[in-house]
């Protein structure tokens, strides 16, 4: 992904908080239509998936075969599926790269114009909050689309996620570090039962790990004491 080139050492202020502005506005352009691809192809994949198991049930040898056609088709498009996602990771890398910047040169209304969040929500970002925040933590990025639903996931929210995940599979340590943060001792899931699969590919219970019979929970906090 190519960004315009903000952090010229030359740059004025103003110049340098447009270039930051435009290269932001691109990678949300970029980042929703990367994002409308994916969700397109998984929606056909979904549709065909039916049909196949369909032609499957009826047990006929030209039904079998119309279901394998379909199903080589559900496969190219995973693989293009996968391209559309390593794009979008690439987007999320960008963002997190020139986060910094974007804090530090575009004021927050500004920042919230350019993300779309809703006036009502605006009250929900605080004065310390920069995009990672308002974006990723908080998932207020066009949050009028979003509103009523559970789950809000704007381009930029898609993006800084689909990098993470990333990042996650490609970093075992970082892996590491965010799983003893959730499950380890006072974390978020810390008595939330875990799965594991055995070599014979079956999902197995791993249970959360028992506590010490001293240790006794801070009612306020939810952690240990």
């Amino acid at each position: 992904m190519t960004v315009v080139n903000f952090m010229r050492e030359t740059a004025e202020p103003i110049v340098e908080k447009r270039d930051v502005i435009i290269s932001l506005i691109t990678l949300r352009c970029s980042a929703r239509m990367v994002c409308r691809n994916i969700d397109n192809l998984a929606d056909a994949n979904s549709a065909d998936r039916r049909l196949a198991k369909k032609h499957r049930a009826s047990g006929g040898l030209l039904m079998d075969r119309a279901a394998e056609v379909i199903e080589a088709r559900i496969a190219e498009r995973e693989g293009a599926i996968k391209t559309w996602h390593d794009i979008l990771s690439g987007i999320g890398c960008d963002i997190r790269a020139m986060s910094d910047y974007i804090d530090r040169l575009v004021p927050t209304k500004e920042l919230l114009d350019v993300l779309e969040v809703n006036s009502v929500d605006r009250a929900k970002v605080g004065p310390s909050d920069g995009l990672k925040e308002i974006v990723f933590v908080k998932g207020l990025e066009d949050s009028a689309t979003h509103r009523g639903s559970l789950w809000k996931e704007g381009p930029l929210f898609r993006a800084m996620s689909s990098y993470f995940m990333h990042a996650m599979d490609t970093v075992p340590e970082l892996k590491n570090v965010v799983m003893d943060s959730l499950w380890g001792k006072g974390g978020m899931f810390e008595f939330v039962p875990s799965y594991s699969r055995n070599a014979d590919g079956v999902f197995v219970r791993n249970p959360p790990k028992l506590r010490v019979a001293d240790e006794a929970i801070d009612c306020k906090t939810g952690g240990v004491r």
